[in-house]
């Protein structure tokens, strides 16, 4: 791996007389960093299939070198990244080691190699184990049960130190900090591998364990996360990320907690406001229908006393107001007094009528 140090032509000429692997093997980094590099000095790559067809002995003209705003004389600076170097199989024997310094395993811990002791008695190396319903959630083959346990007593360690603790019930593990519970799992990943000549269509694949470790943060998968071991980096290495993000989430939890509870009491006042508009309305209205009908009321009532008035004097001029008629008039009086919404005199037998519809209240029988 060595410092680019070649104009943009010079480049430019490269590419179109070598593939992009020259460069890669000359100068190290990766596809990726080469097409960027292209990129961001403009330099056209031929497209795929190129080097094929010249090999073929076809001529293919090569895209013209564009304008830029550096010359073509410029040098193009390029630098590779450093690779990490693979994890090979005695590296995590060595982290192993290192990690069991650490002191006496944790409880839960304790607990989780039992239930593994008691599990793998006589089982396949070439299958899984799952304890999750006795402690621990984890699930992985007899070969990684004593890695499996070193990486949680590291873990739990660390979730003491940020000030956490560990939840361990029926196949359910979780991490609880500053009073928010987050589900946690470690399994062991399992590669598939096609049979030859299956009996039945579903026996077409066996799994098989990878030995690498995966382990997971939450319970869904929209809001979970996964950290893994891979081809240059071990579980082991990543307890400082997955406590660093456990603080995050559960500050984003709270925080998006809180919104909703805001949202929600936001929602409940405006329900609120709509529901009091509502009931002024309707009382509103009921109101003014009451005074709409008792403006009715009084106006008819008014009525009836004139013409109760009008049938006294004609009835005196005429020579034909007795008795009689004195009662009639009076009796007719009181109705009207009880009829007037200003007067509401009370009448035994009016009582219980509708006054706008004179009628009595129906009777329902069971």
């Amino acid at each position: 791996m060595r410092k680019m140090n070649l104009t943009r032509e010079q480049l430019y000429n490269m590419v179109w007389e070598k593939p992009l692997s020259f460069i890669i093997e000359s100068y190290g980094g990766t596809y990726q960093e080469v097409q960027d590099l292209l990129k961001k000095y403009n330099i056209p790559s031929p497209e795929n299939g190129y080097w094929s067809r010249i090999r073929a002995g076809h001529i293919i003209a090569k895209t013209d070198l564009p304008y830029h705003a550096g010359s073509n004389s410029e040098i193009v600076s390029y630098e590779p990244k450093e690779k990490k170097k693979r994890i090979k199989s005695n590296d995590i024997a060595r982290v192993i080691q290192v990690i069991r310094k650490v002191g006496k395993l944790d409880e839960l811990v304790i607990e989780a190699k039992k239930a593994f002791q008691n599990q793998s008695k006589g089982k396949d190396d070439n299958k899984l184990i799952s304890i999750a319903y006795d402690t621990l959630d984890i699930n992985v083959s007899p070969k990684l049960i004593d890695r499996a346990l070193e990486f949680y007593n590291l873990l739990i360690i660390g979730v003491r130190r940020i000030g956490g603790t560990i939840s361990v019930k029926q196949n359910h593990s979780a991490i609880i900090y500053s009073g928010e519970t987050l589900e946690m799992s470690l399994r062991e990943k399992q590669n598939r591998i096609e049979k030859e000549n299956p009996k039945y269509s579903w026996e077409s694949y066996d799994y098989v364990p990878s030995g690498l470790l995966y382990f997971k943060l939450g319970e869904h998968s929209w809001d979970s996360k996964e950290w893994k071991d891979t081809s240059y980096t071990i579980l082991e290495d990543k307890i400082e990320d997955i406590l660093q993000h456990i603080q995050k989430e559960v500050i984003k939890i709270q925080e998006l907690r809180l919104e909703n509870q805001q949202r929600q009491l936001e929602h409940e006042k405006e329900r609120q406001r709509k529901l009091e508009i509502e009931q002024r309305q309707t009382s509103e209205i009921n109101n003014f229908i009451a005074i709409k009908n008792n403006a009715e009321l009084w106006q008819k009532a008014k009525i009836m006393r004139e013409y109760l008035l009008a049938m006294e004097e004609s009835a005196i001029k005429n020579g034909t107001y007795d008795v009689k008629m004195q009662e009639y008039v009076e009796w007719a009086r009181k109705k009207v007094d009880w009829y007037d919404p200003l007067v509401e005199l009370e009448d035994e037998l009016f009582d219980k009528l509708d006054k706008i519809t004179l009628a009595m209240p129906k009777k329902y029988g069971w």
